[in-house]
């Protein structure tokens, strides 16, 4: 789950993939700040590659390279994972909790 919501955070950070398809698995007040992060950071470039546009950047590659997860004493979960996008490694960390027989994102950090 961590490398899933991980990987389709990027995707949607450099606007391959609309930012609304994670709002099933992040709690609201979390998604809501995440969305204002990814709407200024969204690169148009990379949407004009995949429809094959001259002067559109290349769309990077997108590569989990590992992931931890660790079980706290209240149940939630504590998640870490490094990912590859392009030739630059980044990492991931987040907090899991079970909410109404679903696991949401309760905190979320990237670098």
């Amino acid at each position: 789950m961590t490398q899933t919501i991980g990987s389709a955070f990027v995707e949607a950070e450099l606007g391959l993939r609309p930012f609304t398809q994670l709002s099933t698995w992040i709690e609201l007040e979390l998604f809501q700040k995440l969305r204002a992060r990814v709407e200024r950071t969204v690169n148009g470039n990379y949407l004009a590659a995949r429809c094959n546009e001259r002067g559109a950047t290349k769309v990077p590659s997108i590569t989990p390279i590992g992931v931890r997860a660790e079980v706290r004493e209240n149940g939630d979960w504590e998640t870490s994972m490094t990912i590859r996008v392009g030739q630059r490694a980044r990492a991931i960390a987040m907090r899991l909790c079970l909410q109404r027989e679903r696991w949401k994102v309760t905190a979320f950090e990237i670098g």
